[in-house]
């Protein structure tokens, strides 16, 4: 749960070393050749920070930075808070507590009284709707899910919520996609202690069920893994995916039992009751392993970057699936201790949708600096962007954006993109000694409107002990007719897919 009251121990995969072949092979440097094509920075405006939460009657650390852009607004979506900004940065009216948002969504007070959690939001350009999701903190808690009542956020918003049923497991950490057929809850599950991982949760709710006048789960199904068997991997997601004339999609994961794997499991029929799984495919990388914590200019590493986990959303774009996670290049077999030497760096993959084959991947890293808590998301085109955090001894905490481009099927990271810098030089949580609390994550992803607009929401430090959010529109030149075109015919065929902290 993130608060000053946090539980007693963060858990961190310390998973069996598997290296493959693969890891041999070299890596698509940031720098790389590419393209020459330049960005802009559009809107770039300061979200919801520590001290707007205090007045809403919270003091919560990190925030679990999330947002998402709609057709006429950004709403940002955080522990402690809501609130809904116009495409210019400015209010759209009040920003509310995230108490205050499930109320007026229907959320019974008795729910809503147990504490809130781990936000995560959603805009659905398939239906025009707003998804949300939260976690209440009982022992064995209760997933909540929002739903707009329209394309615009400030028409209101109606519920439903679910449990587990049949288990005694806190499902922590929870992630939101949305495909096509169904909208999906990942977990990361403890003992009702909090004391203990014991094993990760995936549901499948229909999405004609939550587009109900009256929202319901009716057809939901859920996958439970135990440690024992950890076929889904850890951090379970499905892509998120706004096409459509597909049938079926996967759950995609780092793996929970050994360091250079991800686990792919294809979910299937998830647009009506009766989804199931096929078998769990391993596949290997060439980059996994913890990254250390962050340096701020006093020297000393003591920012939480968390583990190799994904994250941020994992997107499907036609016949590619992009995730990205953070790891350090020097201590790649993993399990190292989170002062290691070296440099945590973002480390991004592309894998073929059908195959599950990787496509590509590769490291973001200028081998001074520690980047880590990315986001990544991907148009027809090819193009890319990956926000993260950066710092180190010469730079305080920043939100950066690396942007690639795609040619001849290869991506290429040409840019690091200084979006903002904190205002202090060395940031505390204001609760916790060393290591202090940060993201738990960050969001980036296409505007609806515009294919070349990425948006991304990054935490940054306002104050020494008081965290803020950055919101930042980049805008990505548009490509030559030619590579429209080569673009657009991927898009057709494509056509033809306050985590608990214990």
């Amino acid at each position: 749960m993130n608060t000053p009251n946090t539980h007693p121990s963060l858990f961190r995969s310390r998973r069996n070393t598997a290296l493959t072949a693969a890891a041999t092979a070299a890596a698509m440097w940031l720098l790389a050749a590419g393209p020459a094509r330049s960005q802009t920075i559009g809107v770039n405006f300061s979200g919801l920070s520590l001290t707007d939460i205090n007045a809403l009657g919270s003091n919560l650390a990190p925030p679990d930075t999330d947002g998402a852009i709609g057709p006429n607004h950004f709403v940002e979506f955080i522990n402690g808070g809501y609130a809904v900004f116009n495409r210019n940065g400015t209010l759209a009216t009040s920003a509310v507590s995230d108490r205050t948002f499930w109320l007026n969504a229907g959320v019974s007070s008795t729910l809503v009284n147990q504490g809130l959690s781990d936000t995560r939001i959603k805009y659905d350009p398939l239906t025009q709707r707003w998804f949300a999701a939260e976690i209440t903190v009982a022992s064995t808690n209760t997933v909540l899910l929002g739903v707009s009542k329209t394309s615009n956020p400030l028409d209101g918003w109606n519920s439903t919520s679910f449990k587990v049923t049949g288990t005694t497991r806190f499902n922590d950490y929870p992630t939101l996609s949305v495909d096509a057929n169904a909208v999906y809850i990942g977990s990361n599950d403890f003992n009702t202690a909090g004391t203990a991982f014991i094993g990760t949760t995936l549901s499948s709710i229909p999405k004609s069920s939550l587009l109900a006048l009256a929202p319901t789960t009716a057809g939901i199904a859920t996958f439970i893994q135990n440690t024992s068997s950890p076929t889904m991997g850890f951090t379970p997601q499905v892509p998120t995916n706004y096409g459509s004339g597909y049938t079926g999609s996967k759950i995609v994961s780092i793996s929970a039992s050994a360091y250079n794997q991800m686990q792919i499991t294809p979910i299937n029929n998830t647009g009506a009751a009766g989804a199931t799984l096929s078998a769990a495919q391993t596949i290997g990388v060439a980059f996994d392993g913890d990254p250390t914590y962050a340096r701020q200019p006093n020297g000393s590493r003591n920012i939480d970057t968390l583990d190799d986990r994904f994250s941020g959303t994992i997107y499907q774009v036609g016949s590619k699936i992009y995730g990205a996670n953070a790891f350090n290049p020097a201590v790649q077999t993993g399990g190292a201790t989170p002062t290691a030497a070296g440099n945590s760096a973002i480390h991004w993959i592309v894998l073929d949708a059908a195959s599950n084959a990787v496509l590509q991947e590769g490291l973001i890293t200028d081998g001074v600096h520690d980047l880590w808590q990315p986001s990544i998301a991907a148009n027809a085109n090819g193009d890319v962007v990956i926000g993260y955090n950066k710092s180190g001894t010469d730079m305080n905490i920043s939100s950066f954006a690396a942007v690639g481009h795609t040619v001849g099927g290869v991506l290429s990271f040409t840019d690091q993109v200084l979006l903002a810098t904190s205002a202090v030089n060395n940031y505390t949580d204001g609760f916790s000694t060393n290591p202090h609390r940060w993201g738990d994550f960050s969001a980036t992803m296409v505007d609806p409107n515009d294919p070349f607009s990425f948006w991304t929401i990054q935490e940054v430090a306002v104050g020494t002990t008081t965290w803020g959010t950055q919101i930042t529109q980049l805008i990505l030149p548009v490509p030559e007719p030619a590579t429209i075109t080569v673009g657009l015919l991927c898009l057709a065929a494509g056509i033809t897919r306050r985590r608990r902290n214990v």
